[in-house]
């Protein structure tokens, strides 16, 4: 029986159309996720297979040309891609380049090999790939224990907690139960977020082969990277909004830390929110989701307050006490004839804090030294010749 393939090809990009049909030829084994090498007009192209079907399509097709050993996709991520598609409007090709490094889609390689001197040995990858740096035992709190029984429970689950609460401790006690079951688990954090310390970290505490998948990599460790994930020798999987795509089988646990960061939206095609991937990648694998914040977005805040997803609070910091916030009016300082533009009681908290040899951080609303500058002769400011806009004054 003929056997025919729908194929995402890569020089059909920009075109609306989503899919080609191929035949595929007697005695070549392909399945969805395939990469394989198709004719193309005049050229010959590489795609992806996306669906396979016995269906004439009544019109003349061509055979698919070369295949791959092994499929580059799973099958949920195929499924992931179009949903990605349709809610964005993309093509799917679009989609499916967004789950491979270039390294990998452009061709297939699995990135081993590599000899030493053109490793960059990241710091990152060294504490990923290294040998693990025992953590000590942390004992949750009631409140702790309480939000880990509750995303046991749930599919999908907001962690809603003040800072120092100990979100993380709550990931990772997750992530511990999902292992312990045989499951691969997934940690998204901003990538401001990805320092050496936390996978230093999440490896001490997990005691699990742990690969990183960030845009700072070099393609070449991008790509080994990727592979350490879809041959399953990573039990976790710690990256940016990227990793979201990451080829990780068995998943049984996602983690997104800081939901509300604008970090997880990409501003460059395929346009997406990892946040709301997250959830369809949840959705096609049935893995828990966490999602992390003690400033949700509002969207995920008014679901979980309308209980269309449940949420666990984390109210009390886990070490020390709240911070002493205090208010200064500046109105009332001018009141009072203080025309400066610190306050009184700041001035005397910071002179104190130097005193004792102590440290101040400032945090300013704004940058530069003045917002514009104005010629008091003829009241012009100094714009922008382009679209007229004041210009910052910045000190050298």
């Amino acid at each position: 029986m003929a056997l025919y393939a729908e194929v995402a090809v890569e020089a059909a990009r920009g075109i609306a159309r989503e899919s080609y049909t191929y035949a595929v030829p007697e005695g070549m084994d392909v399945v969805p996720g395939h990469r394989v090498t198709v004719p193309f007009g005049r050229r010959s192209s590489y795609g992806f297979v996306v669906s396979l079907g016995t269906e004439e399509p009544g019109v003349e097709t061509k055979p698919i040309s070369t295949a791959g050993s092994e499929p580059l996709l799973l099958p949920h991520q195929v499924a992931l891609a179009r949903l990605v598609a349709d809610h964005y409007w993309l093509p799917l090709i679009e989609c499916i380049r967004a789950m491979l490094p270039p390294r990998v889609r452009s061709t297939g390689s699995t990135g081993a090999g590599a000899s030493t001197r053109q490793r960059r040995h990241s710091r990152l990858l060294e504490l990923a790939t290294g040998p693990a740096l025992p953590a000590g035992r942390f004992a949750l709190t009631a409140e702790q224990a309480a939000a880990l029984e509750v995303i046991q429970a749930n599919a999908v689950t907001l962690l809603h907690g003040v800072i120092a609460s100990g979100k993380t401790e709550v990931y990772l006690a997750a992530a511990e139960r999902a292992l312990a079951e045989g499951l691969r688990v997934l940690l998204l954090v901003p990538e401001i977020s990805l320092t050496p310390q936390l996978v230093q970290r999440v490896r001490g505490r997990l005691n699990a082969p742990v690969a990183v998948l960030q845009t700072q990599l070099t393609e070449l460790e991008r790509a080994q990277q990727w592979w350490r994930t879809r041959r399953g020798e990573a039990q976790v999987v710690l990256g940016s909004r990227s990793a979201v795509f990451a080829p990780i089988p068995r998943l049984g646990l996602i983690c997104l830390d800081e939901e509300g960061s604008a970090a997880y939206k990409q501003d460059r095609t395929p346009r997406y929110e990892a946040g709301w991937v997250a959830r369809q990648l949840a959705s096609v694998t049935g893995a828990r989701l966490v999602m992390g914040s003690a400033t949700p977005s509002v969207s995920t805040y008014h679901q979980a307050a309308n209980h269309e997803i449940e949420m666990a609070k984390l109210t009390r910091r886990v070490r020390g006490n709240d911070a002493e916030v205090e208010l200064v009016d500046m109105r009332d300082e001018a009141a009072e004839g203080n025309r400066q533009p610190l306050s009184r009681r700041l001035v005397e908290v910071v002179t104190r804090t130097l005193e004792n040899e102590e440290q101040t951080i400032l945090y300013l609303n704004r940058r530069g030294m003045a917002t514009f500058v104005m010629c008091r002769d003829c009241g012009r400011s100094v714009q922008c010749l382009g679209c007229s806009v004041a210009l910052v004054q910045h000190a050298e």
